[in-house]
């Protein structure tokens, strides 16, 4: 053989459904009288995976609102939104809170049942999504924020990096991990066998670590603004129809489609 073909390895994000986070302001008062939160809270949404191996470990995000309910003097509220993976967790997250987090209010949401769901959207505030894990390539929560018209702040992580733009859409935090070869080690082990899936990602999301001085201060930014916090979810959820709507995504299917079929169709031609 002396041609080679190589593989085409376009970039297509996910998407999001938009019309499923457009929200009205009726729309977000009931949601804040279904999950209890007063007028004067100011609702921060975690969802996901309730996970501190698999997702996001949460002490990170009890300390910075502890601090930032503390210097904003503000009633804060930390739903929860997601499915716990069995009752150890659950008990870990929700003593974790008490214990780091006791000025801050939290509520879990049923991460399963699509009203409620929406709901916690609907009345939610702001974002915060602190992953830590190799697992979290892309992450579709901060999209599905953004087309709330929520303003989020992220890790500096993965995929985070590409959809959230610091400062416009919401915060992106500095996070830090050692440098290449010193978890070839752990690498190592997990391609042995020697340990799990789950422990290898686990042990690999210890090796993160945040800012959390600036989480904390980009918490009581948004806390405080809800001008900033209306500006910047705007911009979100532009951002969003511009380039994460499903609408746009699957032009990009349709144009990468046609791109293969036009090579074929030369390629058979071809002596």
């Amino acid at each position: 053989c002396q041609k080679f073909v190589v593989p085409q390895l376009p970039i297509i994000p996910l998407g999001v459904h938009q019309q499923d986070f457009a929200f009205d302001g009726a729309a977000r008062e009931t949601a804040r009288q279904k999950l209890g939160l007063a007028a004067n809270e100011v609702a921060v949404l975690f969802a996901g995976r309730l996970s501190f191996h698999a997702k996001a470990h949460p002490y990170p995000m009890f300390v910075a609102l502890q601090n930032a309910a503390r210097q904003s003097s503000q009633p804060v509220t930390l739903l929860l939104c997601g499915q716990f993976p069995n009752d150890a967790v659950e008990s870990a997250f929700l003593s974790g809170a008490q214990a780091f987090a006791p000025l801050v209010k939290v509520s879990v949401v049923n991460g399963k049942d699509f009203d409620d769901y929406r709901a916690a959207w609907a009345a939610s505030d702001l974002f915060v999504s602190l992953s830590d894990n190799l697992q979290e390539t892309f992450g579709i929560t901060p999209l599905e924020a953004m087309a709330s018209g929520l303003p989020v702040i992220v890790s500096d992580w993965n995929g985070y990096k590409d959809t959230v733009v610091d400062g416009e859409t919401g915060f992106r935090i500095a996070s830090w991990m050692p440098p290449p070869d010193l978890g070839m080690a752990l690498a190592a082990a997990f391609e042995a066998g020697t340990i799990s899936y789950d422990r290898y990602i686990g042990l690999a999301s210890l090796e993160l670590s945040l800012d959390n001085a600036q989480l904390t201060d980009r918490l009581v930014t948004l806390i405080t603004n809800p001008e900033l916090r209306r500006k910047m979810g705007a911009a979100g959820k532009a951002r969003v129809t511009q380039q994460y709507d499903w609408v746009v995504v699957m032009v990009q299917y349709l144009q990468l489609w046609a791109e293969l079929a036009k090579m074929r169709e030369a390629a058979n031609s071809e002596p």
